[in-house]
């Protein structure tokens, strides 16, 4: 069952007379999560997606990465290395003596 949640705009017209419009907007509740940024299950993922998902993985990650060639992840997973091979460097220069 979708549940369909209403919206109701009214703006005023620019033309003369100022007028008024109404709009009515139906949303069904997994386009709002989207909208407001959430991670929507798809209707056709397996039981190991769903599992995961369940389990709290934010699998929103997950389907990012998958829209990436493998030398793109493996370019984002050196820029991170590097990243943090200067933290530590940092943390050893300015650290205690």
């Amino acid at each position: 069952m979708v549940n369909l949640i209403a919206y109701s705009f009214t703006k005023a017209s620019d033309g003369a007379g100022s007028r008024r419009r109404q709009m009515h907007l139906m949303i069904d509740e997994a386009t709002l999560a989207q909208m407001n940024g959430e991670y929507g299950l798809p209707s056709d993922a397996g039981p190991e997606w769903r599992a995961a998902y369940e389990a709290g993985l934010d699998m929103s990650l997950v389907e990012d990465a998958l829209q990436l060639t493998p030398e793109e992840r493996l370019a984002e997973h050196q820029q991170v290395v590097n990243f943090l091979l200067e933290v530590q460097e940092a943390g050893q220069s300015h650290g205690p003596k």
